[in-house]
């Protein structure tokens, strides 16, 4: 398998793993009604872990394969999901303010939640994009 093939693979494992942490937190953070369902720094951890474990990766590939893992068809993925992960955004923050308004959240967590949903959206779409091109 190619090293970009590679490179390709890895992205779409450690982001699909931080968006899917990301989820969780925001959903645990909205049913246990509390801003810290689990340590705060877990999901920051991962994106930082996936940030490196890329780089190292791209970095053993070289920059050839790199640019061909790194390429305008990911860039083109990456600004769907950035679309789509907005208006999913402003839709999370709708329903939960209308949420908290009707006192059915606590603050705290309806702000974690506005906040790490969205991410965690938009990592995930990443994934789904790339896994659906890869095959």
């Amino acid at each position: 398998m190619p090293a970009s093939e590679t490179i390709s693979k890895t992205r779409n494992v450690v982001f699909g793993l931080t968006g899917a942490v990301c989820i969780v937190y925001g959903a645990l953070a909205l049913t246990m009604g509390r801003p810290d369902p689990m340590p705060f720094w877990i999901p920051g951890a991962l994106g930082l872990l996936a940030a490196i474990i890329l780089v190292i990766s791209s970095v053993i590939a070289g920059a050839e394969q790199s640019k061909m893992a790194w390429d305008e068809g990911y860039l083109s993925e990456q600004r769907r999901a950035a679309e789509i992960a907005f208006w999913v955004g402003i839709i999370v923050h709708f329903i939960l303010s209308m949420l908290l308004f009707g006192g059915m959240i606590e603050i705290n967590a309806g702000f974690v939640a506005s906040g790490i949903l969205p991410a965690g959206v938009y990592l995930m779409l990443i994934v789904w994009f790339g896994a659906r091109d890869q095959s």
